[in-house]
């Protein structure tokens, strides 16, 4: 894959010498960002399908313009995404 990317590399646990990086670090953090906006907008507020499409259309384009197979959409980015989501929920 990737769909979406996440931010790999941060201080974290310190298990590993110059921090917590790669997969083991990504997906937490995307994880971590929908559940958070799913604690606030749960599904019968915005579907999976539009969550999904906001992800995409708010991720930072890291790669080439629109889809790559690094990078997919690009890395996610919380803030747009949150306002995105919130505009969304209201318009339900």
């Amino acid at each position: 894959k990737p769909d979406v990317s996440a931010y790999t590399a941060f201080k974290g646990s310190l298990v590993y010498p110059g921090g917590d990086g790669g997969t083991s670090a990504a997906c937490p953090v995307a994880a971590g960002v929908v559940a958070a906006l799913r604690a606030k907008f749960p599904p019968a507020k915005v579907s999976p399908a539009k969550m999904r499409s906001l992800i995409y259309k708010t991720a930072d384009d890291l790669g080439a313009g629109g889809y790559d197979h690094n990078y997919g959409w690009g890395a996610i980015n919380p803030v747009p995404l949150a306002d995105a989501v919130a505009t969304a929920a209201r318009r339900r």
